[in-house]
């Protein structure tokens, strides 16, 4: 004999519905922002190794802290050159 399990109520199916795994998961803040200060791997041929962040995205632009120059890199090239942060803002 087979029993029958009672059917869910509304409050039953809301309460499954917010499980933890249907909660939204935290957005992971961005490693770099505008302003910080990064030392890359190679250095500029003005002989700086740190450079300004002064756009981020899909693409990096980064100012050079020794001579002023600006170049634009996409994010996955700029994680790749990247060393770490030596300020952050």
């Amino acid at each position: 004999m087979q029993q029958h399990a009672a059917p869910e109520t509304s409050t039953q199916a809301a309460e499954a519905k917010t499980t933890p795994a249907s909660q939204p998961s935290q957005v992971a803040q961005p490693k770099y922002q505008v302003g910080d200060i990064v030392r890359m791997k190679k250095k500029h041929p003005c002989g700086s190794f740190t450079w300004e962040i002064l756009r981020t995205g899909m693409d990096f632009r980064l100012k050079c802290t020794g001579c002023g120059h600006v170049i634009m890199l996409e994010r996955k090239k700029f994680e790749k050159m990247s060393r770490g942060m030596v300020e952050h803002l």
